[in-house]
């Protein structure tokens, strides 16, 4: 494991908690960092990223609002042709 994944795993850990203590601006700008730590590492498509991005979900008032903004589900083209999908837009 390397410093880059170990930092962005404890950034994702951090957001985590400040998400659990209502800090949500706080939060999101600590998972923004995490987020592009881990793509930079390993790609849009792995698991990490993923990882990442539930925790942006948790700290947002709304699941579709992550999505409009980052395009998650062109990033998983398997989930992307499913009827969760298709709900959210």
């Amino acid at each position: 494991m390397t410093t880059a994944t170990v930092l962005a795993k404890s950034l994702t850990r951090y957001g985590h908690v400040l998400t659990e203590l209502g800090q949500h601006r706080r939060a999101q700008n600590v998972l923004d960092n995490a987020l592009a730590i881990e793509e930079k590492t390993y790609g849009r498509g792995h698991k990490n990223v993923a990882i990442v991005l539930d925790h942006m979900g948790a700290s947002s008032s709304s699941a579709a609002c992550w999505v409009a903004r980052w395009g998650i589900l062109s990033w998983f083209p398997k989930y992307s042709r499913t009827g969760w999908a298709t709900t959210i837009r």
